[in-house]
């Protein structure tokens, strides 16, 4: 049975890339560790319990979207407690 070229290891969700140290980064190697054979994988090899990685990019703009509303929150309590203060800063002037 001849597997489609797209179900290579390194697009796979069970492959652990290796990494190698450089001098001043971290460079993926052509290995990685495959959890369903338990066994050292090259990336470019295929298999029939391919499954493809999850994808993540959605939930940064989630979190974006998420992170923008509590920062307007957060911006409104600033806004009423800095009023509340001058009102209070006010009224001692008048007392005076």
């Amino acid at each position: 049975m001849q597997l489609n070229a797209s179900y290579r290891c390194f697009r796979c969700r069970f492959l652990s890339r290796f990494f190698t140290q450089e001098a001043r980064s971290l460079q993926k190697t052509r290995y990685g560790w495959c959890r369903q054979h338990a066994k050292v994988a090259f990336i470019q090899n295929t298999c029939e319990l391919f499954q493809p990685k999850k994808s993540s990019r959605g939930g940064l703009w989630n979190i974006q979207i998420c992170l923008n509303g509590i920062l307007n929150e957060v911006s409104e309590l600033r806004k009423r407690l800095e009023a509340e203060q001058d009102e209070r800063a006010g009224q001692e002037q008048e007392d005076l």
